[in-house]
């Protein structure tokens, strides 16, 4: 199964080196500038999967929503800054495999 993946940012840095190293993984890749861009891009690029349902992991600096993202069906919340990009990658990998063998959350 081919992962889907839709980063919403408003630093261009940020999403780039998103994104390259989610295709290394083997991710197609959606870009969006802020949350309204997102939205729309998620709807037309139909970035849901064919059951209706979508993993979605938040990496976000407003650790005080944490819980909030999680009971509304975040399947994991990563707190910004994060340290590097290697080390949220390897925090991702194994999600993203785990979509990808139809083993993951959403399945």
């Amino acid at each position: 199964m081919t992962v889907r993946a839709l980063v919403v940012d408003d630093q261009p840095v940020v999403r780039g080196n998103l994104r390259l190293r989610l295709e290394r993984l083997g991710c197609v890749v959606a870009e969006a500038e802020h949350a309204a861009q997102g939205l729309e891009v998620f709807l037309l690029r139909d970035i849901r999967r064919a059951g209706g349902e979508t993993d979605v992991v938040v990496i976000s600096s407003k650790t005080q929503d944490r819980d909030e993202f999680l009971r509304e069906g975040a399947i994991e919340f990563l707190a910004k800054p994060f340290e590097n990009f290697g080390s949220l990658v390897r925090k991702l990998e194994p999600l993203i495999q785990s979509i990808a063998a139809g083993t993951g959350p959403s399945t």
